[in-house]
């Protein structure tokens, strides 16, 4: 029976962690989604609530875009601590060498639990002034490009 469990309880730990880190892709591309529709409705992104970067675990995040119905509900890591979270950012535009027309977006997944997940998916949002695939383990941006 030990021999069993020791066989077992690995692939079941694989699949669950497999399972968590196809959530946080779906639900960052999900945020990326609502952020364009708004971004095309309203003419900008949300503000991030404070200065920095919001984060999952805040209990504030990206909350316009629940209220104004681009989101269901506010999506959630889910281990969302510390180390596993989704982050946003908006930045004003020709900040960080980006242009575009107006203000732009930078939604993050800071930490997956297989290694295989972020090496499969890396994302990438560049700036002549800044490599955002540096500081997230997935991420995606939008509203602005290379200059």
């Amino acid at each position: 029976m030990t021999v069993l469990a020791g066989v077992v309880v690995p692939r079941v730990s694989a699949r669950r962690a497999a399972a968590c880190d196809a959530r946080r892709l779906s639900d960052v591309q999900a945020i990326a989604d609502a952020l364009e529709h708004y971004k095309l409705d309203t003419g900008d992104c949300p503000a991030s609530v404070g200065a920095g970067w919001e984060t999952s675990t805040s209990g504030t995040f990206l909350a316009p875009l629940v209220e104004e119905g681009y989101l269901r509900d506010v999506p959630e890591d889910p281990t969302n601590d510390a180390t596993h979270n989704y982050q946003y950012q908006r930045f004003t535009e020709g900040s960080n060498g980006c242009v575009g027309s107006g203000n732009y977006y930078v939604p993050g997944v800071l930490g997956f639990e297989l290694n295989e997940t972020a090496t499969a998916n890396t994302g990438y949002f560049q700036c002549s002034g800044h490599d955002w695939s540096t500081d997230f383990d997935f991420v995606i941006g939008g509203g602005a490009s290379l200059r």
